[in-house]
C-alpha cells in the first residue's frame, strides 16, 4: 500500500539513476569471482568499447507516489552531469547536479538552492551515467561478491559497492542474465542510515543498453515510487550549461524573504521533498548542441521510442 502521497524527488532522481544501466549476459561456472562477474556484466552489453560510445541519456517517464502521477524528464552525459524535471500536481521542479554543484530549482523561484550536504552525497554518487558496477570495475577493492540470493524467485549473484564518496549499494544480477534485479541503497539521513530498495522489470533493449522499463521502490519495507519509462534516447547532443543551477545559487532563507512561499516542513532534504508548493509552468526545454553525438554509426543519432 501507498504511505507517502508527496513525491521525493531525491528519490526518484536516485531510482531513474540506477536505472540507467541495466546488462544482460550468460555465465555459466559454477564458482565465479567479482572479476569474472563484471567481466560477464559487461561482455553481455556487447562490450566496453561500444559502451564508451555512450555519451549520454535522455529519458521520459511518469512516476507514480500514492494517487499523484508526475511526469519525469532526465539526462545525463559524462562524466558525471545529470538534470531531473518532475512536473504536474501542482509541482513542477529541477534538481540537477554540473560537476561541481548538486542544485534544486523551484518552478517560481528566480533562482536555485544548493542541496543539503548529506542529499549532495547521495544524489551525486548516482549522477554518473553508468552503474557503479561499470564506473568501479577497475578498482576490485570497491567491490565485493557477498554470495547468492534470490529475488521474486531469480537466482542473483549479490555484490556489495562501496564508491569513493562513502556510498554503500548492494547489487542483485541474476544468474542466468545478469539483468539487475534488485539495487539496495544506505542513504544517511538523522534518523540513522534509510535503506531504499529498487526492484526492476520490463526489461527493453535500447543498443547498446538493456533498460528496465519498470521500477518499483521501496523505503524501508514500504512502497514509495513508481517509475514508468515511456521512451529513451542515447546520445541527446545536450550543453554542458543545461545542467548548470538555473538563475545561479541563492538559499532557502533568501528565497523566503523574496517572498517565494514554500511548503511547511520541506527543508530536511534527506527525507522530504524539496520542492517548493508552487503553481506549475512550462518545462524549460534543453540547450541541445547543434552536431549530435554520433553512437555506433559514423552519421547517425538513433532515437528508440519504445513506448507500449
Amino acid at each position: 500500500m501507498f504511505t507517502n502521497p508527496r513525491p521525493n524527488p531525491i528519490r526518484v532522481a536516485l531510482i531513474v539513476s540506477l536505472a540507467i544501466l541495466t546488462l544482460t549476459g550468460t555465465l555459466t561456472a559454477q564458482t565465479i569471482t567479482v572479476r569474472e562477474v563484471i567481466r560477464g556484466y559487461l561482455k553481455a552489453q556487447g562490450g566496453e568499447d561500444r559502451l564508451e560510445k555512450v555519451q549520454s541519456i535522455k529519458i521520459e517517464g511518469t512516476v507514480t507516489q500514492g494517487e499523484a502521477n508526475y511526469r519525469l524528464l532526465q539526462f545525463k552525459k559524462l562524466p558525471n552531469l545529470v538534470r531531473l524535471n518532475i512536473s504536474g500536481e501542482n509541482k513542477n521542479f529541477s534538481m540537477g547536479y554540473n560537476g561541481k554543484t548538486a542544485w534544486i530549482k523551484p518552478s517560481k523561484a528566480p533562482q536555485s538552492i544548493p542541496m543539503e550536504a548529506e542529499a549532495a552525497e547521495t544524489f551525486i554518487a548516482n549522477a554518473t551515467l553508468f552503474s557503479q558496477l561499470y564506473t568501479l570495475r577497475d578498482r576490485q577493492d570497491s567491490i565485493n561478491l557477498l554470495g547468492e540470493s534470490t529475488v521474486k524467485g531469480e537466482p542473483c549473484y549479490e555484490l556489495q559497492v562501496k564508491t569513493l564518496e562513502g556510498s554503500e549499494m548492494i547489487y542483485f544480477l541474476g544468474k542466468n542474465d545478469f539483468l539487475e534485479r534488485k539495487v539496495s541503497q544506505f542513504v544517511k539521513s538523522e534518523n540513522g542510515v534509510i535503506r531504499n530498495e529498487s526492484f526492476f522489470s520490463d526489461f527493453r533493449e535500447v543498443p547498446p543498453l538493456t533498460i528496465p522499463f519498470l521500477i518499483e521502490s521501496y523505503s524501508e519495507g514500504e512502497l514509495s515510487s513508481i517509475v514508468k519509462i515511456k521512451a529513451a534516447k542515447l546520445n541527446a547532443g545536450v550543453f554542458n550549461s543545461y545542467f548548470n543551477p538555473p538563475g545561479g545559487l541563492t538559499s532557502l532563507d533568501e528565497l523566503k524573504e523574496q517572498g517565494t512561499s514554500t511548503e511547511p516542513n520541506i527543508t530536511n532534504q534527506r527525507e522530504r521533498s524539496i520542492g517548493l508548493n508552487l503553481a506549475p509552468q512550462e518545462e524549460e526545454t534543453p540547450i541541445l548542441s547543434s552536431e549530435p553525438i554520433r553512437l555506433l554509426q559514423e552519421d547517425e543519432d538513433t532515437e528508440f521510442d519504445i513506448s507500449p
